[in-house]
């Protein structure tokens, strides 16, 4: 079974602000994001992400939904 981690990163290398507050993806990052989620028959989110962004990913792209 083939494992997929898809995991962000600044230049600076940080994952997360110390705030903890959520971070904005660009429009690329997230097209890439949905895809990654809609070939997944599972997503793992780490508490901190749910707790900053109130929710799990969701895939908006009506060819992402229809696969």
């Amino acid at each position: 079974m083939p494992v997929t981690m898809v995991m962000g990163m600044t230049a600076d290398g940080k994952i997360g602000r110390v705030s903890r507050e959520a971070i904005n993806l660009g429009p690329a990052d997230r097209r890439r994001l949905e895809a990654h989620c809609a070939a997944a028959d599972v997503v793992i989110m780490g508490a901190g992400a749910l707790r900053s962004y109130g929710t799990t990913p969701s895939i908006r792209q009506p060819e992402l939904l229809a696969q």
